[in-house]
């Protein structure tokens, strides 16, 4: 377990108030994020509903129980998955340099992605499996603003940024593990 000198510290301003996602070690991330002094409003209470996977029936346009099973991802990445998965990806996380990265296409020819009516089945399961990570992110941190950043920060016990390591399907196992961790409390 690490030291809470050596957890990494992720600093949001949120409404005048600053989330530390990583100065609490053994505590549950939404303790956190509430013990952090949030301004628990009726329209913040809603605005992170509406953001949280957990609470909608779909993320990335994806229905989330593609993330939660092994069957229904396999069955969907054999369905097949459009370009519209893909740019609605770049849309909602901002991050197209990474997705060009992912897709091992280069800058120029990436957007004739988007108008595939179908990307094959490794694109597909690439996509998807990246999408997961993304969206157990923001599950965890409960603010998608949070889980970016926690995605684009350094982190201690990565030795890199998370987002680094979503390239690769180890890399991405290795990124889910550490955020289950933290859900469970384990470290941050």
């Amino acid at each position: 377990m690490s030291t809470r000198s050596e957890n990494t510290v992720i600093a949001k301003k949120v409404d005048h108030a600053i989330v530390n996602a990583g100065n609490f070690p053994g505590q549950h991330a939404k303790k956190r994020i509430k013990g952090a002094g949030l301004d628990h409003s009726i329209d913040q209470k809603a605005d992170r509903k509406a953001r949280n996977p957990r609470t909608t029936g779909k993320v990335f346009g994806i229905e989330r129980k593609v993330f939660r099973n092994s069957s229904a991802f396999i069955q969907k990445v054999r369905q097949g998955v459009s370009g519209d998965v893909l740019r609605t990806a770049v849309e909602e996380t901002g991050n197209r340099d990474f997705f060009v990265s992912l897709m091992g296409s280069s800058s120029s020819n990436f957007s004739r992605l988007y108008k595939k009516n179908r990307l094959n089945d490794l694109q597909a399961e690439q996509v998807l499996d990246t999408l997961h990570v993304f969206a157990l992110a923001r599950e965890v941190f409960e603010h998608k603003d949070i889980a970016e950043e926690w995605l684009s920060s350094p982190i201690v016990a990565l030795g890199c940024k998370p987002i680094e390591l979503c390239t690769t399907f180890r890399g991405r196992g290795l990124v889910r593990s550490t955020l289950e961790r933290i859900e469970q409390g384990e470290f941050s």
